[in-house]
């Protein structure tokens, strides 16, 4: 089937807190995509995952520590 209009998707985030957590050397999302995104939600936050392609895998040191401190951050 057609693929899902994500950009729809993403909009519906603008006003809640949100991390963005990409791997530094991903082809996907890239800096320009990034760019775009900001324009939707300013207040969202980036954080690059060293090494690592598209998918963080979550458990890497610099994920684990930027996911605690967006928890604390909304918390």
């Amino acid at each position: 089937g057609p693929a899902p209009d994500l950009w729809s998707a993403f909009t519906s985030l603008k006003n809640k807190p949100t991390l963005i957590l990409r791997g530094a050397i991903s082809d996907l999302l890239t800096p320009e995509i990034i760019g775009k995104m900001r324009a939707v939600n300013p207040a969202m936050l980036v954080s690059d995952v060293a090494s690592v392609g598209h998918a963080p895998t979550l458990t890497e040191p610099d994920a684990v520590a930027a996911m605690g401190a967006f928890l604390d951050e909304i918390d």
